[in-house]
């Protein structure tokens, strides 16, 4: 099954994914982006290929964007699933 034919089953749904900037949390936070879900692109470095993911997941129709945390390290996190709209299911 290709990325363009996964179902929308997380429609409404939010997700957050450390490592998202590359590699296997790069993939993840595309899938679920394309199944529906707002994403946030958790990272610690490079801003630039966050920014890439984050406009790669919007093309699928939802909401996402960046976040730059070690989460590793809890005093560098500070909410990062506020800036996400609430939405309802339809």
């Amino acid at each position: 099954m290709s990325l363009s034919t996964i179902p929308q089953v997380l429609k409404g749904q939010k997700a957050l994914v450390t490592g998202a900037n590359s590699g296997i949390g790069r993939g993840i936070a595309l899938a679920l982006g394309q199944a529906g879900a707002d994403v946030v692109v958790n990272y610690v470095a490079s801003d630039e290929a966050a920014e890439r993911v984050v406009e790669e997941i919007q093309h699928s129709g939802v909401q996402a964007y960046t976040h730059r945390a070690d989460v590793s390290k809890p005093r560098s996190i500070r909410r990062p699933g506020a800036r996400l709209k609430p939405t309802t299911p339809s």
